[in-house]
């Protein structure tokens, strides 16, 4: 595999620990190698190296942040506790 960067970011992600490029360039180099699934290969390589509990935390954080950002593109506020359900603000 390619060297994956650890500054700046890959296609808006940071590359930072827990921000989610580092592991979007894993996928993509393994895309590009032919993998059936190649975000089950980059979840292994986290797994591997940084423990399933650590992977499980960085996800969690992901998707935090993916929702905090998600009304930012469509313009509705999103309720994610509330199943969903969006409303024009």
């Amino acid at each position: 595999m390619g060297k994956i960067k650890t500054t700046g970011s890959y296609r808006g992600k940071s590359n930072r620990l827990g921000g989610g490029g580092r592991f979007a360039q894993v996928e993509a180099e393994a895309a590009a190698r032919g993998a059936s699934n190649p975000a089950a290969v980059a979840a292994a390589a986290g797994r591997k190296k940084y423990g399933a509990a650590k992977m499980v935390k960085m996800a969690v954080a992901g998707k935090k942040r993916s929702l905090r950002h998600a009304h930012h593109n469509t313009g509705n506020h999103v309720y994610p506790h509330a199943h969903g359900t969006t409303s024009k603000a």
